[in-house]
């Protein structure tokens, strides 16, 4: 597991995006919001790509995620 100041902030932000995200996820200016936030979380390599696929396909449809998943 990657350790390292940068990396448990980025998890950080991630869960709590993620539970702002589970408040209003079907309004489409919170999507937009966290998908920007998935997609820079993949590109650092904070998550891999079957997890981008699982948060791209849950803000597609308007579901919730899990934020627990994101705990550092």
């Amino acid at each position: 597991m990657k350790s390292g100041f940068g990396y448990v902030r980025c998890r950080e932000v991630l869960k709590y995006r993620a539970e702002e995200y589970n408040k209003s996820c079907e309004d489409v200016s919170a999507q937009e919001k966290f998908k920007a936030i998935c997609e820079y979380a993949r590109a650092c390599g904070i998550i891999g790509f079957e997890e981008y696929m699982y948060l791209t396909a849950n803000i597609e449809f308007g579901e919730q995620v899990d934020p627990r998943r994101y705990e550092a």
